[in-house]
């Protein structure tokens, strides 16, 4: 039972991840985006917007339709994808994108493992030998890219 409640969680970072990865390039790399984001002074309210969605659900997880939770982290992991397209402008795509495809690989095989595997997700030697496979992605990812 343990088990599959972990793997959908680590199921749902991975998504939210994603979400918040292809929002913020697609507004990185839209310039009408970012006009709209920083010049309008939206970037504040969206940011003001995000840490109120994130007291909302801290308190009121427990309380909200499966459905409604859902809907609300997709919406809080889009609003984070905005407030880090700032990131995609500063920074090199490549190296943003080394960290999200990591994380997001990393929090795949986590749900994986724990969907298929008989593996107690919630031992201390399971989570070090996950974040020795996160080292190992990173690696392998690191060998491609010529890191």
């Amino acid at each position: 039972m343990k088990n599959n409640v972990y793997s959908k969680v680590f199921l749902w970072m991975f998504i939210g991840l994603l979400v918040t990865f292809l929002t913020g390039v697609y507004t990185s790399t839209n310039v009408d985006a970012l006009e709209v984001l920083f010049n309008k002074g939206i970037y504040w309210i969206f940011a003001l917007l995000e840490i109120g969605l994130a007291i909302f659900l801290s308190v009121r997880i427990h309380k909200m339709q499966p459905t409604t939770a859902r809907i609300t982290y997709l919406l809080y992991t889009f609003l984070t994808g905005l407030t880090f397209s700032s990131i995609f402008i500063v920074y090199k795509i490549e190296s943003i994108m080394l960290v999200f495809l990591v994380s997001s690989i990393l929090f795949l095989v986590f749900a994986l493992i724990g969907r298929y595997t008989k593996i107690d997700l919630t031992k201390i030697g399971t989570i070090l030998m996950m974040m020795l496979l996160g080292v190992i992605i990173c690696t392998i990812i690191n060998i491609f890219l010529g890191n």
